[in-house]
């Protein structure tokens, strides 16, 4: 009766049972570090008869095992048998009894929570916001949850191709299929929450709610379906179409040409990096022994082939020479050769990597993989190697000869001066 109960509310855990106007019921807890101490547990007259003494036990029993303890405990006048028989049937035990000068005897109690038991909601009915239907909860709480909600699921619908775009291993079917139905799942996830906004907020008003807070909420609404729909269409849409491209052959962009004339030690490739580029040109060394030098020309293509091509010149010990134009991928199985040369009209385009509907943030894995490649692999300096991946894939960075001689890129410039 004279407990400091100001204190109390603000260093121990403190569960009401409120209704308007009154309260109805409350539970006073006291954590340590083996158990927790039930300090208080009361319920109004009024509200008596309705469960709520059990209830706030089993919050008490939930809130022990979050707290990581597996024992509760409590004390009691001992003259309050009512509440001991209570406490009795909720499997607690007495185990010792203390004489209090002036006040009888109090009764302590306890119970081990020996295994996981199903615990009651904390939160009450009308707040709650289910995740699949609509509920009683208030519009702002429901527009909160739900735009949470439907954010994740956006960046499951948009983020989940990357998983096949980044797989090491040739693309197959499993690499396209399985993320696409995840990012289906994930688009209507966040739609269904996106309609349930909506749906709450008509019944908001039809409950003589605000009219202006429902229209704010259903027009968030609309503008996340809008936003979700340019996302995809701008990074996950491409993606998939990328992937299903390369599953099929790469046909629109394998059009890599290899040259070799009969009793000739040079080879020509000239055009794109599609999928299949590394096959075919390891088929043709194959075939023709001789060849020492390989001539390169092309707007570049396919990242992965660019890497086993240059393996291919370095373990041969082949000589790379550009006449013309090589950018992009095409740098990449240029720097594999032995000796490395620039002809009077040759200009090489460098750009950081690239991958429809990703940006560099997305890519920011397959760019050091790239700085590395270049500065322990290719053996060019390691500013030029920063310079090429801080260079934006849609645009080319063409160092001059001076600048690629300097870096080691090139051993070689046959350019004409100016």
């Amino acid at each position: 009766m004279t407990a400091d109960y100001d204190k109390a509310v603000r260093e121990h855990m403190v569960f009401v049972v409120e209704a308007p106007g009154r309260l109805d019921a409350a539970l006073e807890l006291i954590p340590a570090t083996d158990h927790l101490l039930i300090e208080n547990v009361a319920v109004a007259p009024t509200a008596q008869g309705r469960g709520l003494g059990t209830q706030l036990m089993a919050v008490a029993e939930r809130v022990a095992r979050d707290l990581g303890v597996s024992e509760i405990r409590l004390y009691t006048n001992a003259r309050f048998a009512e509440n001991i028989a209570l406490y009795e049937k909720l499997g607690y035990v007495l185990y010792d009894r203390v004489v209090i000068s002036g006040a009888g005897e109090a009764v302590w109690m306890r119970k081990h929570l020996d295994a996981p038991q199903a615990a009651p909601h904390l939160l009450p009915e009308g707040l709650r916001v289910p995740l699949w239907r609509d509920g009683p909860a208030p519009l702002g709480r429901v527009a909160y949850y739900r735009g949470v909600w439907a954010v994740l699921g956006m960046i499951v619908a948009i983020g989940v191709a990357s998983f096949g775009v980044m797989a090491g291993s040739p693309i197959t079917v499993g690499h396209i299929a399985i993320p696409a139905a995840i990012s289906v799942i994930g688009l209507a996830f966040s739609l269904w929450q996106f309609w349930l906004i909506v749906v709450a907020a008509r019944r908001s008003v039809r409950n003589g709610g605000a009219p202006r807070p429902a229209g704010l909420a259903i027009a968030g609404a609309v503008l996340g379906v809008l936003v979700l729909a340019g996302s995809l269409h701008s990074k996950a849409v491409p993606q998939f179409m990328e992937l299903w491209a390369i599953y099929r052959g790469d046909q629109a962009m394998d059009d890599l040409y290899i040259i070799v004339a009969k009793g000739s030690d040079t080879m020509t490739l000239d055009g794109s990096l599609g999928i299949n580029a590394a096959s075919n040109v390891r088929r043709m060394l194959d075939q023709n022994p001789s060849v020492r030098t390989i001539v390169m020309e092309g707007p570049g293509g396919r990242i992965g082939p660019a890497y086993e091509i240059f393996q291919l010149i370095r373990s041969r010990r082949l000589n790379t020479r550009v006449e013309q134009t090589c950018d992009s991928a095409c740098t990449i199985m240029f720097l594999g050769g032995v000796q490395r040369s620039l002809g009077p009209y040759g200009r090489l385009g460098f750009h950081q990597a690239g991958f429809p509907g990703m940006s560099p943030a997305d890519l920011i894995d397959a760019n050091r993989q790239m700085e590395r490649f270049l500065t322990f692999q290719a053996r060019v300096s390691s500013d030029f190697a920063r310079r090429v991946i801080q260079t934006p894939n849609d645009t080319i960075w063409s160092p001059t000869p001076e600048e690629l001689l300097a870096a080691g890129v090139i051993h070689r410039s046959d350019a004409r001066r100016k």
